[in-house]
């Protein structure tokens, strides 16, 4: 019986699995060593979570006005605004406006609204990174550990 030999495009697929698998623990050791080095602690308001619209809050709509032309805030859940037109959803997902506790569509539906990136990107702005290690003297400390 004559032997089969695998296909080149296999021997690729091969090579490059043993290639991300050895990304992988090299990330993994990176981020292992940096996070037992330095730990991030949350300035902004916005939190990383998933890009989920959040399923029980509501997004204020509007502010209508009842019969003693005092304005009250109306407000929706995501599942309704996904049921909208992508017209709507655009209009809605655009405004900024918040009343009290209700926030805008965008915060409250980012994955309707598509503003994920919007509220997930870190930078120095949003995140301040402390070192555990002993300070040192550097504007720009090293992501070394110490010898301490």
């Amino acid at each position: 019986t004559k032997k089969r030999r695998p296909s080149a495009a296999a021997n690729n697929i091969a090579m490059l699995l043993k290639y991300l698998s050895l990304i992988l623990v090299c990330i993994s050791t990176i981020i292992h060593s940096v996070s037992s080095e330095y730990s991030v602690q949350m300035v902004a308001s916005s939190s990383f979570a998933p890009c989920i619209d959040s399923p029980n809050k509501k997004f204020l709509l509007k502010m209508k006005k009842k019969n003693g032309g005092k304005k009250i805030p109306l407000s929706r859940k995501c599942k309704w605004l996904k049921r909208q037109s992508k017209r709507k959803i655009t209009k809605l997902c655009s405004k900024d406006r918040t009343y009290k506790d209700i926030k805008p569509a965008k915060e409250v539906c980012p994955s309707t609204c598509d503003t994920c990136d919007d509220f997930a990107s870190l930078s120095p702005t949003t995140a301040q990174i402390q070192s555990n290690a002993p300070s040192t003297r550097s504007d720009h400390p090293s992501l070394q550990p110490s010898d301490a």
